[in-house]
């Protein structure tokens, strides 16, 4: 994450959380969202996240 953009790596993690979300819980894409605030406490916990999923 550059100058509080997100980069290409934070929309790619992103989507595929979401996707992950979406499909684990049969939930629709808009009721799923991820804020960009959020975009390093998901780095920082991706694998604890994956091992939850």
């Amino acid at each position: 994450m550059k100058g509080g953009k997100m980069d290409k790596t934070d929309k790619e993690i992103i989507g595929i959380l979401k996707y992950e979300i979406v499909k684990k819980f049969n939930l629709q894409n808009d009721i799923v969202y991820i804020g960009q605030q959020n975009i390093d406490h998901i780095k920082k916990n991706i694998l604890m996240i994956i091992i939850y999923f």
